[in-house]
Order: C-alpha cells, then sequence, then structure tokens
C-alpha cells in the first residue's frame, strides 16, 4: 500500500472517530444534561453553608496545609481560608466558562450550513451557563465577595480573538477546563465522605458534563491539527505550554486579595507551592501530554519548553 493511500485511510479514519464521538456527545448532553437549579435543592437543610464548617478543610486540595503558618491557624480560620480557596478557584472558572462561551459563539457565528461541531457547541454553550450560574450561587451563598484580578480579566479578552484559530481557541479551552476537573476528581476520589454535601452535589454535576467538553477539545484538536499550516503549527505548539504554565498557577495560587486579608507570608506561599505542587501539576498533566504527543503539538522541537516548564518528564 502506498504512503500516500495509508495517509488518506489514517485521516478518514481521523474524520469518522471525530464525526462519532460529535453523534455521541450530542446524544448523551440530551439524556444526561442537568439544570442549575432543578437538580441542586439549594434550601435543603443538609446543603446550608457555614464559614467554619471543617468539612471545607477537606473539601478542596488546599496547598497550604502542610505549612508551618497553615497549621498555626485556629480550626475556624483554617476552615475559612479553604472555602475562600474554593470560591476563588469557581470564581476563576466562571471567567473561563464566559470566555469560552464568547469564543464559542463568536466561531459558531462563521460555520457555515451543516457544519458538524454547530449542535455540539451550543450544548456546550448551554452546559457552561448552567455551571456558571451553579457556581455564582454557591459563592452567593457563602457569603464571600472574591474579586477577579484585573490581568485574568485583560488575559481573557485577549483569548475571544482566538477563535478565529479554532485549534488554537480550543488549547486555551482545555488549559482552562483541566486544571479544575483534575482537583475537583482528587478531592472527590479521595475525600469524598468529608465534603460538603454541597460541594460535592456541584462537583458530580460540574465533572458529568466537563468530561465530555474535554473529549470534544481533545477530538476537535487531533482532527483539525493537521489542517493548519506551518506557521499556525508552531504558533500553537509554542503558545500550549506557555498557556498551561500560567493558567494552572492562576488557578492555585492566592489572590493578593486573599494573602492581604488572612496575612499570608512569602515564605508560605513559597513552602506551599514547592516541589509538592509541581508534581501535583506534573500528575494532572499527564493525560493531556500524551493526547498532544500522538497530535503531535508535543514534538521533538518543544519538549524541552514542557519540560522546562515542569508539564511533562
Amino acid at each position: 500500500m502506498s504512503a500516500v493511500r495509508k495517509n488518506r485511510q489514517k485521516l478518514k479514519s481521523i474524520k469518522d472517530r471525530y464525526l462519532n464521538t460529535i453523534h455521541r456527545l450530542n446524544s448523551q448532553s440530551v439524556s444526561k444534561k442537568t439544570d442549575a437549579y432543578a437538580d441542586i435543592d439549594w434550601d435543603s437543610e443538609e446543603f446550608k453553608l457555614d464559614k467554619k464548617d471543617s468539612r471545607w478543610r477537606t473539601s478542596s486540595r488546599n496547598f497550604f496545609e502542610n505549612t508551618s503558618w497553615y497549621k498555626s491557624l485556629p480550626e475556624d480560620v483554617q476552615s475559612e481560608f479553604a472555602l475562600e480557596q474554593i470560591t476563588n478557584q469557581l470564581k476563576t472558572a466562571i471567567l473561563f466558562e464566559n470566555t469560552l462561551q464568547r469564543g464559542f459563539l463568536a466561531m459558531l457565528a462563521r460555520m457555515e450550513n451543516n457544519a458538524p461541531e454547530f449542535r455540539y457547541c451550543h450544548h456546550e454553550v448551554i452546559e457552561e451557563s448552567h455551571h456558571s450560574m451553579m457556581f455564582q450561587e454557591f459563592i452567593n451563598r457563602t457569603g464571600l465577595d472574591p474579586k477577579l484580578e484585573w490581568f485574568k480579566k485583560v488575559l481573557a479578552k485577549d483569548v475571544i480573538n482566538f477563535s478565529r484559530y479554532p485549534a488554537i481557541f480550543f488549547v486555551f479551552v482545555l488549559s482552562g477546563e483541566e486544571p479544575l476537573d483534575f482537583v475537583q476528581r482528587f478531592v472527590l476520589k479521595n475525600k469524598r465522605e468529608n465534603i460538603h454535601p454541597l460541594y460535592r452535589r456541584i462537583i458530580e454535576i460540574h465533572l458529568q458534563e466537563e468530561t465530555r467538553h474535554i473529549c470534544f477539545a481533545k477530538t476537535y484538536l487531533e482532527k483539525h491539527f493537521k489542517e493548519l499550516n506551518h506557521l499556525n503549527k508552531i504558533r500553537l505548539c509554542t503558545f500550549s505550554p506557555i498557556t498551561y504554565y500560567f493558567v494552572n498557577r492562576y488557578y492555585f495560587l492566592p489572590t493578593k486579595e486573599t494573602i492581604k486579608k488572612f496575612d499570608i507570608p512569602k515564605e508560605a506561599i513559597r513552602e506551599a507551592f514547592s516541589e509538592d505542587f509541581k508534581e501535583y501539576i506534573l500528575n494532572s498533566m499527564e493525560h493531556t501530554t500524551r493526547t498532544f504527543e500522538k497530535i503531535g503539538i508535543i514534538n521533538n522541537y518543544n519538549r524541552w519548553l514542557w519540560k522546562k516548564l515542569k508539564l511533562c518528564n
């Protein structure tokens, strides 16, 4: 069999897999959809929130928990700090979802009739809206007031412009979805019985639908990366590790407001985000780097950058 024929068969196989994936995800978005209000009994006695609830300390992946500073805090302050970190992560997630939705809608406006992605992308926009409502309702009920830092807002506006280059845009989509997805899976797997029941319900809903979103983004990249011209492939391969490096830190580093509110010393921040954090990020990236290696986004020319940023071995 000639090399040309083999390549054609490979491309056909990728296209068939892509279309089958979209069909499956469309079906799941209809049969397994959730509603931010119909599927959560927000006023249930069980779901009431208290900042000092000890379960907040086990409801998140708290990178400060082994620091001398955190251990010296009274238990009720530890609980409030853990809840503050959760709300900061969710507020950042709302920004990512808002950016994703706006980018999707700009991309959809340019799609031709019969584009196979059209329906699923709208399913995802709807699901992300429910996630944002769910996260914001939770934040409102905590009584906390997390703020978005200015540079996150500026970067989000810039990212929307990448919707003109969907493959690059989908790398951003993944970089925003995967860190929260991984940390929530970690918490659900290791601390299920000790998670506040309202937050546990939110995680369960979010993970069910986010799995579909991540699957679509990776399948999209697998099909469309090979269709990029040489210059855009270089842009994407350079842009990807830098994006993942910064987004992972945006999710987990405390905001300036949190640092001031709890008077967190610089030594505690350095201790919290040292080797254990780097190891955690490395583990969280394992599935992504395998996928990117298969697609060609990680290659012999840029692997050094992924390694230098501690995103792959």
